[in-house]
């Protein structure tokens, strides 16, 4: 499964006859007058060849282009493969069909499997409604997976590579080993990465023999 999000929010916009029509929803969201309708209690479910999506908002407003906001959106992509899904949650979500591009805005929350990624900002283009490009984040951007816990400016995940790029003072602690450096690359399906411009710090205790007097095997 890859992060196909973009399509998530898109739906919202396209689905929005799986809501309900709100006229008298608040309209302070900044979208301007070319609103066309207002939903309340939005869920969006699509199966496709390769992608399944389902998603919650507590409210939706749709452009007559397309374009549209959703607060309070919860969501899920399953793939057709053995990946774990992903889920997203965060306060806002603006969409931009025409720019095939989405904005996750305020305490943005993203879980695939045991890897969990924090951030203000999440910013993603597609290709298409089925196939994400990237993912960005910004602001606060924190990685968490079992021990493994990551930090950074900005982190940037390209889909083709499955490789999550954090830059901006990334730094990386597990165990007793911390690394920093001018990037670090997070490879999400191989538990690997690499590290450029490197600079490794391991704790005291972490350099103790495992145990014996000295001079025994």
């Amino acid at each position: 499964m890859i992060w196909h999000r973009g399509a998530i929010v898109a739906s919202l916009g396209l689905c929005a006859c799986f809501a309900e029509a709100d006229p008298h929803l608040n309209s302070g969201h900044g979208l301007g007058n070319s609103e066309i309708a207002a939903f309340r209690g939005v869920e969006v479910s699509r199966g496709g060849d390769s992608v399944s999506i389902s998603a919650r908002a507590e409210s939706a407003w749709v452009q007559a282009d397309g374009d549209g906001l959703a607060e309070a959106v919860d969501a899920v992509v399953e793939g057709d493969d053995a990946r774990p899904p992903l889920s997203v949650e965060s306060e806002t979500a603006q969409w931009e069909l025409a720019a095939q591009r989405v904005r996750f805005e305020g305490a943005v929350v993203a879980t695939r499997g045991t890897l969990e990624l924090s951030c203000d900002v999440l910013e993603v283009r597609y290709r298409d409604p089925e196939h994400l490009e990237n993912a960005v984040a910004t602001g606060n951007v924190r990685v968490v997976d079992g021990e493994r816990k990551a930090s950074g400016a900005k982190a940037e995940l390209t889909v083709s590579t499955g490789e999550l790029v954090l830059t901006g003072s990334p730094r990386i602690e597990e165990g007793a080993n911390t690394m920093r450096g001018e990037q670090i690359v997070l490879f999400l399906d191989d538990d690997r990465l690499v590290c450029t411009g490197c600079k490794l710090v391991v704790q005291g205790d972490a350099l103790k023999p495992d145990g014996g007097e000295r001079g025994e095997p």
